[in-house]
């Protein structure tokens, strides 16, 4: 069993140097991928239309959103106005009311000695 135990363990033996002409290629490609490669003319045109079309999407997208805020000014500012529109309509509603209303018109009739007639009112609806 000793015998065994001793003879477990694999002898291994050192590989043979590789040849040097074997090594060179492998130098060779790797100095390649370093190396820079010169754009293409279609990868520069590529680069210059993409840049192009993006700064002209940039300018449209400002300028629409410039024309959305002076939309959104003058839509205020037209409602600002129609709310004051109909503050004054309702005002001048109010006042003639306050005009037309009979008390008014029979104090009006007897300061300025007129009488009034029945037969000659005509009431007129909308």
């Amino acid at each position: 069993m000793i015998m065994m135990a001793t003879n477990a363990a694999r002898q291994l033996t050192t590989p043979e140097s590789i040849p040097s002409q074997v090594q060179e290629p492998a130098r060779q490609s790797a100095q390649q991928t370093t190396q820079k490669v010169a754009y293409s003319t279609l990868e520069k045109l590529a680069v210059t239309v993409i840049g192009i079309a993006f700064f002209a999407m940039l300018v449209s997208l400002l300028s629409t959103k410039i024309a959305v805020v002076n939309a959104q000014r003058t839509l205020e500012n037209t409602t600002q106005d129609m709310s004051q529109t109909r503050a004054k309509n309702n005002d001048l509603k109010q006042e003639i009311g306050e005009l037309t209303s009979s008390d008014r018109l029979d104090a009006f009739a007897k300061k300025n000695n007129l009488k009034l007639n029945e037969n000659n009112i005509r009431n007129v609806a909308k």
